[in-house]
């Protein structure tokens, strides 16, 4: 069948062993608000940042407008090195700071550091404030909250605004950890079995709307119609071809097509679509479409952990974002249960 083919395009990027130092890398999402608790909009905190330090690489972006067609948006800046990305989230009063990856967790903090002490005192000149929390707690989620690309906005038709405009207002503490190609089901299994654990200790997002919620963790809890796409999923695997297979059962939400552009699908699961699309052949090869296709769906599958194949890592994703003071617990928390695994 077609999981077949596609594991093997996925598997070749894992090692089989690591010939150094196990490393990490961390995506850290921020609200960024005014002194009123508002939402502030992070594109001028990027603009000041690329204004008041030397070195970055800047991200640009074509972006539509409600007036004027398309409109060029710095939403982005990274490092000559590579280790350390800001970047403008789902929700343009969101900005994610990506560090790494390092060998070590104080690089990972003694980097992370670095950038958001220069994030801050840019922030402030601003008289903008960033919060460590896991969703903005006054600005409700809206479709204006949500920043304008094209596969928001697709996202968004295909699962609905009550689900998706959520995403345009939290922030997430995500660690990748560097494992080979044996490591992948065990410690994807450990790390989402023990996702409670890390919501009871790690769950920050009990304030959203400008309302105390029911819930610690509102940020996961109000993903709920995502059902096993978010989250823990429905089954262990055993394999990275369990893996593949589990993640083509969900439902198809939307592709590009050989123009780059994008189809909402109805009601089937992404195997229904690649086996017809492509056959279910599984001595043939994995073309470049058909994975490009994987890779777009598998995106868009929320589990807390998740393998990367781009990264070579397995991603943990179900902490808020931390209080300053304790802003590394979770990426420590995650890295410990995996090598429990």
């Amino acid at each position: 069948m077609a999981a077949s083919r596609i594991t093997k395009r996925f598997a070749e990027r894992f090692p089989s062993a690591l010939t150094k130092a196990r490393l990490v890398g961390r995506e850290a999402e921020y609200p960024v608000v005014w002194k009123d608790g508002n939402a502030a909009d992070a594109r001028l905190l990027i603009k000041a940042l690329d204004n008041a330090y030397e070195g970055f690489e800047t991200i640009d972006e074509e972006l539509p407008s409600f007036f004027q067609g398309t409109q060029s948006h710095r939403t982005g800046l990274r490092s000559q090195d590579k280790k350390l990305e800001v970047y403008l989230e789902v929700g343009w009063g969101t900005l994610e700071v990506i560090t790494g990856p390092y060998g070590e967790l104080w690089e990972l903090k003694n980097a992370h550091d670095t950038a958001m002490e220069r994030i801050v005192k840019t922030a402030d000149s601003l008289g903008m404030k960033i919060l460590g929390t896991g969703m903005q707690p006054r600005t409700p989620p809206s479709l204006n909250l949500m920043t304008p690309r094209p596969r928001y906005l697709t996202m968004r038709e295909a699962v609905g605004p009550e689900v998706w405009d959520i995403w345009a207002i939290t922030a997430s503490d995500q660690i990748h950890i560097d494992v080979t190609l044996d490591e992948v089901p065990s410690v994807t299994n450990l790390v989402n079995i023990l996702h409670p654990v890390v919501i009871a200790l790690c769950g920050n997002s009990s304030i959203y709307s400008g309302e105390i919620s029911e819930f610690n963790c509102a940020r996961q809890a109000l993903m709920e119609p995502l059902g096993t796409r978010h989250g823990m999923p429905a089954v262990p695997i055993a394999t990275m071809e369990d893996h593949i297979q589990s993640v083509m059962d969900n439902q198809l939400y939307w592709l590009r097509d050989e123009k780059g552009n994008l189809n909402v699908y109805g009601d089937r699961t992404f195997s229904s679509f690649c086996n017809d699309t492509y056959g279910t052949d599984p001595t043939q090869a994995c073309s470049e479409k058909e994975y490009e296709d994987f890779l777009l769906h598998d995106h868009y599958c929320f589990h807390s952990a998740r393998p990367r194949s781009k990264q070579r890592t397995v991603e943990c994703r179900a902490a808020c974002q931390q209080p300053w003071n304790e802003h590394m617990a979770a990426a420590t928390l995650h890295l410990g249960m995996s090598m429990q695994s």
